[in-house]
């Protein structure tokens, strides 16, 4: 059980990232595409989940460095796919959110 917990640690946020390329992509109509939905995913929900991957490094004993690079690459794929370099600044964000959930949750565990 705790290899998987390590596995799903390491692919969360890469997966999900993939998933929504995937959606963003697919034509929904003529011409119309879901890019005001994968903007929304790029500037709310992508930080959370780095967040959440950042916390369950700490639960689960992951190495916090290999979640983000694994996220990272992914995101490089992601960047070179659908984005522009501009995009550089949402990685910086998403790994400080990443670091931000690791040590909150580090602080929690202190604590209790």
């Amino acid at each position: 059980m705790k290899t998987w917990g390590k596995w799903f640690t390491l692919g969360l946020p890469a997966v999900i990232m993939a998933i929504m390329l995937i959606i963003s992509a697919t034509p929904i109509g003529e011409g119309e595409t879901w890019d005001n939905i994968f903007l929304v995913f790029l500037v709310t929900l992508l930080p959370l989940l780095f967040m959440a991957q950042g916390i369950l490094s700490i639960l689960t004993k992951t190495n916090i460095l290999l979640s983000i690079f694994v996220s990272l690459v992914m995101f490089a794929i992601l960047m070179y796919i659908q984005l522009d370099i501009g995009a550089l600044t949402y990685a910086l964000i998403n790994v400080i959110a990443a670091f931000i959930g690791y040590y909150i949750m580090k602080l929690f565990k202190k604590l209790a």
